[in-house]
């Protein structure tokens, strides 16, 4: 029997062969080399013995991973954007110079310590050693009361939320009108700054 005709007597046979899947199959090979299968035992010398397949590779379990980090949990149908947190408030000291009371905004807590003429200081309309508060005299030399001198220090304190908001509005337009009149060498900064001012007033201001 040729190949062809035996896989075609095997397709045709396939329903067959389902429904009797109790009932064995043979192969048999008869002395010429031809190939028969039935359902009955071979005669004796001419059965084929069933082909070996390897059985499987043993299951090795893979590792388990730790599961990825997940953001904050959102709700079905929830398509509106993450947002992102806040960046973290800057700190900002007002100070006030100890000699002119002139205010200024600073990123440290300097006292600027240091030593002033005593005339310098004074109140107003007083005088100490004929020296008039205010008035510098001359010549140093003409009196002993310019060898007295007195500790100075800025006073300085952090500033509030309202303060910065209230900071950053006032400087951002400032910031601003500067940048629309700069040269080029300097527009780059003044953008920047800007920049800047403009995102701590949206992030902390609701700006």
């Amino acid at each position: 029997m040729s190949a062809q005709r035996l896989a075609c007597l095997l397709i045709a046979c396939a329903p067959l062969l389902g429904a009797r899947a109790a009932a064995p199959i043979y192969k048999c090979q008869a002395a010429d080399g031809a190939v028969s299968y039935q359902d009955h035992p071979c005669p004796a010398g001419t059965d084929q013995p069933a082909p070996r397949i390897a059985p499987p590779p043993p299951f090795v379990p893979l590792p388990e991973q730790a599961p990825a980090a997940r953001g904050p949990e959102r709700k079905r149908g929830d398509f509106s954007p993450v947002s992102e947190p806040a960046p973290p408030l800057p700190v900002l000291f007002r100070c006030y110079d100890g000699v002119t009371g002139k205010g200024y905004v600073s990123d440290t807590p300097q006292q600027n310590l240091r030593y002033v003429p005593l005339w310098t200081v004074m109140p107003s309309g007083s005088t100490v050693g004929g020296l008039s508060a205010g008035i510098r005299p001359p010549d140093p030399a003409e009196t002993a009361a310019l060898a007295n001198y007195t500790e100075v220090q800025d006073r300085c304190h952090e500033m509030s939320v309202g303060e910065l908001c209230g900071y950053w509005r006032g400087h951002v337009d400032e910031v601003h009108a500067k940048r629309r009149v700069a040269f080029k060498d300097t527009r780059a900064a003044l953008e920047q700054e800007e920049a800047d001012l403009t995102g701590n007033l949206a992030s902390h201001c609701g700006r």
